[in-house]
């Protein structure tokens, strides 16, 4: 875990197109499920949409949010882009691994 900032567990979406999404609708719909990480705390945005790549991170303070967020909007689309494709980050999938 990263020295001196506060863990967070972060999603990447794929199918979010910059041009068409609705991010308060997206935000919304994610914050549904817990706490967003904020910059200042966690050392990285709560959302970050990457238009290159058609996808986004989203970042939960909570592996128990950003789980069921995965499992709740897997295949659904969300904030007028979608259908949302959803994998745990890196650094989710090294937590993930630990505590099974």
């Amino acid at each position: 875990w990263t020295k001196g900032r506060a863990h967070f567990f972060g999603l990447w979406v794929g199918n979010v197109h910059s041009e068409v999404v609705d991010q308060d609708e997206f935000r919304a719909a994610f914050e549904r499920f817990g706490e967003l990480c904020n910059a200042k705390s966690h050392g990285v945005p709560p959302i970050n949409i990457l238009p290159p790549s058609s996808s986004a991170f989203v970042n939960f303070c909570r592996y128990e949010d950003a789980d069921a967020a995965r499992n709740a909007l897997q295949g659904k689309t969300v904030g007028s882009t979608g259908p949302l494709r959803i994998n745990a980050s890196d650094l989710m999938q090294k937590y993930e691994e630990e505590v099974t």
